[in-house]
């Protein structure tokens, strides 16, 4: 799941990038400020995307945190102005950062059994050590 997120999340935050930098360069074409900036806040929400992507491996519960953040701030930013991609973007970013959550849930739960896993075998080498040292084998010399 986390690898998943992390190709599809680096894809899209190059997209919404190439896509946020020619409406900014138009926009400044045609002196309309209020598309400028929507098309400068994409570039932030585009980076958002592109660090919690990066992030997605090793910090799920973080990379969720920054994918839902850069999603709201899509969404505002959407209904402040004439770009309404960013609704597009915002969606796309928070349903990235549920993913992020459920992987980190499957890798939370994962070290949970590793850890019982791994206390439940030294439980066998100690009971197994303490049977020994109570039971010695007695042994003959030749």
């Amino acid at each position: 799941m986390r690898l998943a997120v992390l190709i599809v999340g680096i894809a899209l935050s190059i997209i919404l990038g190439l896509q946020t930098l020619f409406v900014y360069v138009l926009s400044n074409a045609t002196s309309d400020e209020t598309t400028g900036g929507a098309a400068s806040v994409g570039l932030l929400v585009a980076f958002m995307m592109f660090v919690a992507s990066a992030l997605t491996i090793g910090l799920p519960r973080t990379a969720a945190i920054v994918f839902i953040l850069a999603g709201l701030l899509s969404l505002m930013m959407a209904a402040a102005s004439r770009f309404s991609d960013l609704y597009i973007w915002g969606v796309v970013s928070i349903v990235l950062g549920i993913l992020a959550f459920i992987g980190w849930r499957g890798k939370h739960h994962a070290e949970v059994r590793a850890a019982g896993e791994r206390k439940a075998d030294v439980d066998r080498a100690v009971a197994a050590g303490i049977a020994a040292a109570t039971f010695p084998h007695s042994e003959t010399s030749p």
